[in-house]
């Protein structure tokens, strides 16, 4: 049986480290929200990352996991300063992202349903060794 290339595939690709991150995970993510749903990143917000990457988790990760890491992101204890030490700079859809990211870098996908895309360095920047290195994995 022939694998489909996953919607999420690019959210999985960086995930995983295979683009170069930019100085904001904020506009990385609406460059890969622009690219998935065919729109000019001029109108890609915040609330379409969220509810892309909202989309991919339940997509692609277990549902007792998700309910767990959603869950874990509206508890009291994620207000509280002393579990916010460290992440003082980041606003909550940042932690949100990172968290769900967290998620998707785990995914196994040797044995999964579906299929990657290779990295598009016309999406996001990709380095020469990380594009050989795809080559060589998926060649």
């Amino acid at each position: 049986m022939d694998k489909k290339i996953t919607s999420y595939s690019h959210f999985i690709v960086y995930a995983k480290g295979w683009y170069e991150r930019g100085d904001n995970i904020i506009d990385d993510m609406k460059k890969l929200v622009s690219e998935r749903c065919a729109l000019d990143i001029q109108y890609v917000n915040d609330s379409d990352v969220w509810s892309v990457l909202v989309d991919a988790l339940f997509e692609h990760v277990n549902p007792q996991r998700n309910k767990w890491v959603l869950a874990g992101l509206f508890s009291p204890h994620c207000s509280d300063p002393d579990f916010l030490k460290g992440w003082t700079n980041e606003c909550p859809l940042e932690r949100a992202v990172k968290k769900i990211l967290s998620e998707l870098m785990t995914l196994e996908i040797k044995g999964a349903n579906f299929k990657l895309e290779d990295p598009d360095p016309f999406i996001l920047p990709v380095s020469d060794e990380k594009l050989k290195q795809w080559e060589d994995l998926h060649g």
